[in-house]
Formats: C-alpha cells, sequence, structure tokens
C-alpha cells in the first residue's frame, strides 16, 4: 500500500513513520528543513512504543513529486489546509 501523508509535522511524522516500520511504501510530504533532516538522518521516532528510527521512508518538500497514493492522511494545521490542496 502507497502511504502518503501531507504534513510531517509531530503527528504526520509519527503516523507515517509507524506506516513505515509495519512495511508499508510511505512518502511525508513536509516543510523543506524537516525534509533534509529526514533525508540526512532519518525519521526518529521516541513515545511509548520506545525509539525508533526510520530509513525506509521518503520524504519531500514537493508535493508534485508524488506520483500516486492508495491511502492520502492530510495533517496539517487548519489554517494550512488550502494550500495543501
Amino acid at each position: 500500500m502507497r502511504v502518503v501523508v501531507a504534513g510531517a509535522g509531530a503527528l504526520g511524522s509519527v503516523l507515517g513513520g509507524h506506516f513505515a516500520l509495519s512495511g508499508e511504501d510511505v512518502t511525508l510530504i513536509g516543510r523543506p528543513a524537516h525534509v533534509e533532516v529526514i533525508r540526512a538522518r532519518g525519521l526518529h521516532i521516541d513515545g511509548v512504543r520506545g525509539p525508533h528510527l526510520v530509513r525506509t521512508l521518503r520524504a519531500v518538500a514537493d508535493p508534485r513529486e508524488v506520483e500516486a497514493a492508495d491511502v492520502l492522511i492530510l495533517c496539517v494545521k487548519s489554517q494550512d489546509t488550502p494550500g495543501a490542496s
């Protein structure tokens, strides 16, 4: 399943990271600075399920880089919703 998370902030990154850890093909769409950190160092998740380093996902800043998705999860703040469409 190809999962795309639009809004790779705190919640979107955790959701996308756990989808990737369970074997799904995940692309995160986020702000350029966050995307660069994920590309360089992987996605670090730390919480009640313990620490994880996720390197099996893709991160992009430009939504036009996403070709297709089976599932789209919109995780942006309400004021950013118009720009996410």
